[in-house]
């Protein structure tokens, strides 16, 4: 049985992407990408389809082309602080060379404190950008805490792949006072699980393919 996604190529095409033809490809483990523009192709991970209703995963592509659309503003305004903090480098080691090495480490500092704030701030920016787009913050928040779902476990130590999309969809939950079940109030978990963990899924009949950390109904290790 062949799968539609005639909603996704129509959703790019209202984002600029015109004339893409979509089709589905494996999950993407390494990048952990859910679309990706190959050419005049817009490739689907598998797990959009298998885990989002139709609407959700277009929501869910809104949202990743605005996102990159912003981390790439994000990075030209990185390089402009970048090229002043190097001009104001070059000014200290040319009025006063002793300070040269001081006046590195500080730009240097400097460039790593714009990279995060700018990076943050784009992130903020991508999701309320989305919302809009989209007039619905729930079906984007159901949708990033629906496909995520994925942890990574080490021996006993168990937390969310992306804690980060997780606190980001709690943000929208609280700014739109959205109304959610439980199983869709992904709260990020980060650290071991212990024993008691596992029997707490057992006991409700849960499991692992359900979105982890839900803040009810969890004993956080």
């Amino acid at each position: 049985m062949t799968t539609d996604l005639s909603g996704l190529e129509r959703a790019a095409a209202q984002l600029g992407h015109l004339g893409l033809s979509a089709r589905l490809v494996p999950p993407d483990r390494r990048r952990g990408r859910w679309f990706r523009f190959a050419g005049r192709e817009l490739l689907v991970s598998e797990r959009v389809v298998e885990r989002l209703r139709p609407e959700e995963g277009e929501a869910l592509l809104v949202h990743a082309v605005i996102e990159k659309r912003h981390r790439r503003r994000g990075w030209e305004r990185w390089l402009s602080v970048l090229g002043l903090t190097a001009l104001a480098v070059w000014g200290v080691h040319s009025l006063w060379p002793s300070a040269t090495t001081l006046a590195l480490m500080l730009g240097l500092v400097l460039a790593l404190v714009a990279l995060a704030l700018l990076r943050g701030q784009g992130s903020i920016d991508a999701d309320d950008e989305a919302v809009v787009t989209l007039g619905d913050a729930e079906l984007l928040v159901r949708a990033i805490n629906t496909i995520q779902k994925d942890e990574l476990q080490v021996g006993a130590w168990r937390g969310n792949a992306r804690p980060d999309l997780h606190r980001r969809a709690e943000r929208l939950v609280t700014l739109h006072q959205l109304r959610l079940p439980p199983e869709l109030r992904t709260v990020p978990v980060i650290g071991s699980c212990t024993n008691s963990c596992h029997d707490s899924d057992e006991s409700h009949g849960e499991s692992d393919d359900r979105p982890h950390g839900s803040s009810k109904g969890r004993s956080h290790g």
